[in-house]
């Protein structure tokens, strides 16, 4: 599949630049006959197609575009080096198609500075990407598939639009005869927009409210310094502007003391399960940049090898059984220290905990990410992550972005706080009832503990999904999954249960983590050591005891007539496979 998909690229490529192969040849002051004869001889055919293409597909009201790529060609035929520049920035055919290298994005530094004047017209370089796929086989992409199929690159005139450039490029293709028995089409074209210079009424309320917030920050500092050395007298404003200092915020952010209420082995786990996600997401990652080897990605993901990055999805579930664990535990630890229960203030303490610094980073990216960067698949950026921002925030903000529109959810990563609140929303149902009736609160727990497991396999098998959260198509990754059974909370119900029901247990029969965690890991290390001795000294002769013994009986079923040994070696052959798979 990807083979072929590789041979369609490398014919479209050559379709597109077969005339322009050699467009970065310059003039060195040695060659100029050569050259000037190669321009004569690679400059009329190039005129003729191009000339006869550009009147029907770009005509139009506005002729810019027509204008435009007439002076280039012109400017090219004559010589002009900035021509040049813009013809070599395009794609060409690359090496290692057929180990998957079906991304040529071109010179995109090249195509934004290369600019001229021919003929009293002005052309500036525009950035365009080209995806590609086979007709005969073109899945269209749904809403919530990314595209990572055949792309390439052209850089056009700046006047030219988008609909412009797919429809030349789509003439192109159709006049090239290559084209006619392999079967390729243009699936769309995206180019870069240049970035105004001024800036919007958003960008500009970011902005003042990200340096109030550090003007804040430095004048508590500064009262901090003031106080500390005694400039300033001891007085409640003082310090309570004291306590927003970076100074003591930041020891306390990087502090390693263990105080007697905490549990150190929180953070512990936290800290691995966190490097394991971002492993995870770094691979996959890997998809959606330029690679030269995409073939050999797709033989990796079904080796053993790759089990630890495909099972990376699994530690999200450590986080729900800490999180659950941890408003029981706490919860519980203040009721009974005579502590009263008051459900408003409980909700409104996790809001505030968690929305401003979720608020700051959806402002920062909605209005201010785009200006950070540039590149030529930057515009992901803006499709995964600044316009989804832009138009559903306050789902974010509210935390129910992972039902309403999640489509378009406004940063990826997000699902995790919502189904995490929504949990947190439904857990006085089940922690308040532990405490004050706790048989009662056991039968909820153990219901929702019920539910949280028939639900998700009753959607699985309905829906017929499979376990991966991607799944690889012709030129897309489909988020079906993901969207539809991942990130919705009553799948990920089970694990917050559990840990609501470690909390509990914790509290209760007033045991220490720490002691916990050593005898689960001591049991561990004992059962691993147990069951390699099993394997190797018991398990192990068997098989090898009944692998001679069906050899022995092979040889004796041999002897007999010559029909029959041609079946029995069948089945022994058969039989011996059976016991590899069984060794193995």
């Amino acid at each position: 599949m990807l083979s072929f998909r590789a041979g369609c690229a490398a014919v479209l490529l050559f379709a597109c630049t077969q005339s322009l192969a050699s467009a970065s040849l310059k003039d060195d002051g040695n060659n100029t006959m050569d050259i000037m004869e190669f321009i004569e001889q690679f400059g009329t055919p190039l005129k003729t197609r191009w000339m006869a293409m550009i009147p029907s597909i770009v005509n139009s009201s506005d002729t810019s575009c027509k204008d435009e790529f007439t002076a280039l060609i012109q400017a090219f035929q004559s010589t002009e080096e900035w021509a040049f520049e813009i013809l070599d920035a395009s794609s060409k055919i690359q090496s290692g198609i057929m180990t998957g290298n079906i991304r040529n994005l071109g010179m995109y530094d090249e195509c934004l500075q290369a600019s001229g004047h021919y003929d009293n017209i002005s052309v500036r370089g525009k950035y365009c990407t080209v995806r590609i796929r086979q007709r005969s086989n073109a899945i269209r992409a749904a809403k919530t598939d990314i595209n990572v199929g055949i792309i390439s690159s052209i850089c056009a005139p700046s006047s030219c639009s988008e609909f412009q450039i797919e429809e030349l490029v789509k003439s192109f293709l159709g006049n090239t005869s290559e084209n006619s028995y392999v079967g390729i089409e243009i699936e769309g074209v995206n180019c870069v927009q240049p970035t105004s210079a001024d800036f919007t009424t958003g960008e500009i309320l970011t902005i003042i409210l990200l340096t109030a917030i550090a003007q804040f920050m430095i004048f508590c500092t500064i009262c901090d310094f003031l106080k500390r050395r005694g400039y300033a007298g001891s007085s409640t404003l003082i310090d309570t502007l004291s306590k927003f200092s970076l100074y003591i915020n930041g020891r306390a952010l990087l502090s390693t003391e263990v105080k007697p209420q905490m549990m150190p082995s929180i953070p512990g786990i936290r800290f691995l399960g966190m490097c394991w996600i971002v492993l995870g997401h770094r691979y996959v990652s890997t998809l959606l940049n330029p690679t030269i080897n995409i073939k050999d990605i797709f033989v990796w993901m079904d080796l053993w090898s790759s089990l630890h990055v495909q099972i990376a999805v699994f530690v999200v579930d450590t986080f729900f059984v800490i999180s659950g664990f941890l408003l029981a535990y706490t919860f519980l630890k203040s009721m009974k220290s005579g502590k009263k229960f008051n459900l408003a203030m409980m909700y409104f303490h996790r809001f505030v905990r968690l929305t401003p610094s979720v608020m700051v980073l959806v402002l920062f990216c909605a209005f201010l990410l785009h200006r950070i960067a540039n590149g030529p698949i930057w515009n992901m950026m803006n499709f995964l992550v600044i316009t989804p921002c832009q138009r559903n925030w306050w789902l974010t903000l509210l935390y129910v972005q992972n039902f309403v529109d999640k489509e378009n959810i406004c940063l990826l990563h997000t699902w995790y706080l919502a189904v995490d609140m929504q949990l947190f929303w439904i857990s006085p149902v089940i922690v308040y009832p532990l405490y004050r009736w706790p048989k009662v609160g056991l039968g909820i727990l153990g219901s929702f503990l019920v539910i949280s497991i028939v639900t998700p396999a009753v959607i699985l098998g309905v829906n017929r999904y499979s376990n991966g959260i991607l799944e690889f198509t012709e030129s897309v990754i489909s988020m079906d999954y993901f969207y539809n059974y991942y990130i919705l909370t009553y799948n990920r119900a089970f694990a917050y249960f559990v840990g609501i029901m470690l909390g509990y247990d914790m509290v209760t029969k007033k045991r220490k983590l720490t002691k916990v965690f050593n005898e689960f890991c001591g049991d561990m290390v004992v059962s691993i050591a147990f069951a390699f001795i099993l394997s190797v000294f018991i398990e192990s002769p068997v098989i090898v005891l009944e692998k001679i013994l069906m050899k022995n009986n092979q040889k004796s079923e041999q002897s007999s007539t010559l029909p029959q040994m041609s079946d029995n070696n069948g089945k022994a052959k058969e039989e011996d496979t059976m016991l590899n798979m069984t060794a193995a």
